[in-house]
């Protein structure tokens, strides 16, 4: 909210304020409100006050006294903003080239949008001038009603004016806003009457200006009928906008003064409320001595209707692609019985994406003159077909979208390297060594074994720089070794990439290849990663060694891993796989450490071409929905029991499983369960849902096999 404070005084130090105006419908806190003093000191205005807003679009206006030694001062502050939500049902704007281009006459002039008849009352008369916008000529056009010829002081009080004369069928909520300049020898007060019968009876003082209205410039006032049931629905409502006399004594100039209700003040600031002192010996003048009202902007406004039953999509969703914002933006309407929408509604409607569609948040929104409009729709998932959104809000039907698709994005790729380590010369990503964990004891051999410590370092294979896990001595199986967790440091600022991907390089090696070379059965290597600052690990591969098993950095093949799922390589043979790579979405950072055991020198563990990288696309990349496969049929003996698995793959972490039945099984809501004690053939369908809420399926069918039994015969 802009702020811009109309006066021209120096506040001495300690000047208080207080709220004026009892008519209050805004919050405004008091650090929108400080006003420089002659010692250049800041001074805050009040701590909180509330306020009826007066305004056009642009423009709202609040009153203050100012208390400072007895001293009173009227204060107005101008503050911007954004007009409630109305449907215009007639305007006036007085605009043209000159005053001769306005529609209809001086005294009678046409309203620019709508119909009804402005008029002139109490004798006044009127001129066409430079309006809100000015100037009005050719270039600009922004002219204004400009009225003269007001009573004489102290005489006819209330009847001096304009007025103006719509219908209102089928509007309700009516308001009156309008912008208004005086000259400074015109009367400050201004009051705002209503008739429901085309002018035979009015209600008169329904509102004033408070006496708001400073010369030389125009101030946006709004008057709201919402309260007044008569004025809906009306072909005869009217309004009038008429002087008044100072409902407070006030001095008109430093000799002239007039009590409560008895004479006009003029607007120029020279004019005091008593107890002040007037200045100088100006006066109010009536007639065609030179003072004026000029108005412009009339305009009458209300809500088609104000109790809105249904929700309609006025702006339907069209098909778009994964990671961009729908366009044009869809629009949910408030509608009442008889199909209008209801402008001045503003509640809020909440959009939600159909099963089965996915990758979606739901947004809610603020309806703004009864249209709700959802301009950051966004799908992180494709392809998806034929989906559909609702539209809810409280006490209004439903609403259900047309169809719309969900594309796979295009863009080509940009890779940035965000840490690496190859103990070489690219080494940022750091690292830190845990201490030694024990185990194994002194054997059967002579002499007995003894312990040693594990060997954590940067150590120079074949020329290259590998980070090994060794140990200091060179036991044998089932003696002394340790086991140390080497954890490299969180990497942060993931969100805004596609991809991150980890991979790295697993090698055995050994020193002086004697007897027990290699990394034994006994042996593993277990790498773990978090994508929540350590909180949570996941073991992502386990590599166990086998009778003396040596392997050498590979590039290729390349082993793809996953969060969710924990490959184990292996037991029956010396395993060679060295290159691993791990891809993720929708990460925010990341961190991994890797845990190895052994109890001979001869026997290395190692690491290297360690890389974290982000890929960011033009439009993103395709990111699947998710497939699950519960592999072949399964058969097994009636008497054992059987292991189900579920290969999962293209999901965000994390999975939520659900089997059905759950008839036989271990458990239903977890990826492996185990099923026993069946008498028949049973299905089973997994689903499976991941992170983004996208849905996976796959079934089963497990088969019990019986052993027959021959009979036995007994003598």
């Amino acid at each position: 909210m802009k702020i811009n404070i109309q006066l021209n005084y120096d506040f001495p130090k300690n000047t208080s304020a207080v709220y004026q105006n009892e008519e209050c419908h805004c919050t405004i806190n008091k650090s929108d409100f400080v006003s420089t003093n002659s010692d250049s000191e800041k001074v805050p205005l009040i701590d909180k006050f509330t306020t009826q807003i007066v305004y056009k679009p642009g423009k709202c206006i609040f009153w203050f006294k100012i208390f400072h030694f007895g001293l009173t001062l009227i204060l107005l502050f101008l503050i911007t903003f954004n007009s409630l939500g109305q449907t215009t049902i007639t305007q006036w704007n007085f605009n043209g080239a000159n005053a001769s281009s306005i529609p209809g006459t001086t005294s009678s002039p046409a309203p620019s949008l709508g119909n009804g008849t402005a008029s002139l009352i109490g004798a006044t008369t009127a001129t066409i001038a430079t309006g809100t916008d000015g100037p009005c000529n050719e270039t600009n056009g922004s002219c204004a009603w400009n009225t003269t010829s007001y009573p004489a002081q102290s005489t006819n009080n209330g009847t001096a004016g304009v007025q103006f004369a719509v219908s209102t069928i089928g509007f309700q909520n009516i308001q009156l806003t309008f912008d208004h300049r005086a000259s400074g020898t015109a009367s400050r007060w201004a009051r705002v009457d209503y008739s429901l019968d085309g002018g035979s009876y009015w209600t008169t003082n329904f509102w004033n200006n408070n006496g708001g209205l400073p010369p030389q410039e125009f101030y946006s006032f709004k008057v709201d009928f919402s309260s007044v049931s008569g004025a809906n629905n009306n072909a005869n409502f009217m309004v009038r906008i008429v002087s008044i006399f100072s409902p407070n004594a006030f001095n008109q100039n430093s000799s002239l003064s007039y009590l409560v209700n008895t004479a006009y003040m003029r607007a120029n600031d020279d004019a005091k409320y008593i107890p002040s002192s007037g200045v100088g010996n100006g006066n109010y003048t009536p007639g065609n001595l030179g003072g004026t009202w000029r108005f412009d902007n009339v305009t009458l406004s209300g809500c088609s209707c104000s109790t809105p039953t249904t929700l309609s999509f006025i702006t339907q969703p069209n098909s778009v692609f994964q990671n961009l914002p729908m366009n044009p933006s869809v629009q949910v309407a408030a509608t009442c019985s008889n199909g209008t929408i209801s402008t001045c509604y503003n509640g809020t409607v909440t959009l939600t994406v159909n099963s089965p569609g996915c990758g979606y948040t739901p947004q809610t929104v603020t309806f703004v003159n009864g249209v709700a409009t959802f301009s950051d729709i966004k799908f992180l998932r494709s392809p998806q077909n034929n989906l559909t959104f609702t539209a809810t809000s409280s006490d209004l039907t439903s609403a259900t979208s047309n169809t719309f698709n969900v594309n796979d994005p295009t863009g080509a790729p940009i890779v940035t390297t965000l840490a690496q380590n190859n103990f070489d010369t690219n080494t940022n990503w750091i690292y830190t060594i845990g201490p030694d964990v024990n185990y194994g004891g002194q054997g059967s051999g002579s002499p007995p074994a003894t312990r040693g410590v594990g060997v954590v370092n940067v150590y120079n294979y074949s020329g290259n720089n590998v980070l090994r896990k060794s140990y200091s001595l060179n036991n044998t199986s089932g003696e002394f070794g340790c086991s140390n967790t080497i954890t490299f440091s969180n990497v942060p600022s993931l969100s805004s990439y596609n991809i991150v991907d980890f991979s790295f390089n697993l090698l055995s090696f050994g020193i002086g290849c004697g007897d027990g070379c290699g990394v034994e059965t006994d042996e593993e290597f277990v790498m773990q990663v978090s994508t929540n600052g350590g909180t949570n690990w996941n073991t992502i591969l386990t590599k166990k060694g086998f009778n003396n098993c040596l392997f050498d950095i590979a590039s290729s093949p390349v082993t793809s891993l996953s969060i969710g799922s924990s490959p184990v390589y292996t037991t029956g043979s010396c395993d060679t796989k060295s290159a691993f790579t791990l891809s993720m979405t929708g990460i925010s950072q990341f961190q991994f450490r890797f845990t190895a055991n052994n109890n001979r020198t001869e026997e290395n563990w190692a690491i290297d071409n360690i890389k974290l990288t982000g890929t960011t696309y033009g439009f993103g990349i395709p990111f699947n929905l998710p497939t699950v496969n519960l592999g072949s049929d399964l058969n097994f003996c009636s008497s054992n029991s059987q292991e189900l698995s579920a290969s999962v793959s293209s999901f965000q972490p994390d999975l939520s499983y659900s089997w059905a039945p759950s008839i036989g099984l271990s458990a239903s809501n977890i990826s492996n369960p185990v099923v026993s004690e069946l008498s028949a053939a049973q299905t089973y369908t997994l689903t499976v849902t991941d992170g983004h809420g996208c849905i996976a399926s796959d079934q089963v069918v497990v088969t019990p096999k019986f052993v027959k039994l021959s009979p036995i015969a007994f003598d």
